[in-house]
């Protein structure tokens, strides 16, 4: 998976470009009859008109903006921050109902503190600065 992150607006000239990296990856022959998947992602807080038409062409759904299937799976996709926000707000919720998890705050930072704690010895959080995560 490649990601392009853009604080710009998404246009042409951003397109042209993560297409040109998945049809490079498509054509590449070291890549030739890989079983795998291939997916590009430009995330952004917004596109412009063409990005929109492109969007909405016949086929395209849920934020792809092209998927080439003829020698390997390869799929460019579009996703504003909102929408990138919202969809894993959603998967969050549904692990959340259908395993009956909730991880609190003080349980997910003894968790950190337990499975990371080279990274993290010696730094001090003060308790103001600290935020709640529901």
């Amino acid at each position: 998976m490649l990601i392009g992150v853009s604080s710009y607006k998404i246009g042409k000239k951003e397109i042209d470009q993560i297409e040109g990296y998945a049809f490079a990856v498509a054509k590449d022959e070291r890549f030739r009859g890989v079983d795998t998947k291939w997916h590009f992602l430009i995330i952004s807080n917004d596109y412009d008109d063409y990005a929109d038409i492109k969007l909405n062409a016949e086929g395209n759904k849920g934020g792809v903006l092209f998927r080439y299937t003829k020698n390997m799976d390869v799929t460019v996709w579009l996703k504003t921050w909102s929408l990138l926000l919202t969809e894993n707000n959603h998967r969050l919720h549904f692990i959340r109902d259908k395993l009956n998890y909730n991880i609190g705050s003080e349980q997910a930072l003894r968790n950190l503190k337990k499975t990371h704690a080279k990274f993290i010895e010696g730094i001090k959080v003060k308790e103001d600065e600290a935020e709640t995560v529901d």
